[in-house]
């Protein structure tokens, strides 16, 4: 699962890379603001989920080292 994490991680960089931030074109019209305060809250939401999954969830499922 921690290899998905990864593969996310490169989707949300395309996403920031083709949305240029995400930074909104000048003179964008509400239904693009509305896109991308979406865009910039499901990443914040993915990121929040990979940090809890990667530090909290997994962490109990692993075998400990020495």
């Amino acid at each position: 699962m921690r290899a998905d994490h990864d593969d996310h991680d490169a989707d949300v960089g395309r996403i920031r890379e083709i949305t240029g931030g995400p930074t909104l074109p000048e003179g964008a019209c509400r239904s693009w603001t509305r896109l991308y305060a979406g865009l910039e809250e499901f990443i914040a939401d993915l990121t929040e989920h990979i940090r809890l999954e990667n530090e909290i969830l997994f962490p109990q499922f692993e075998p400990a080292t020495a």
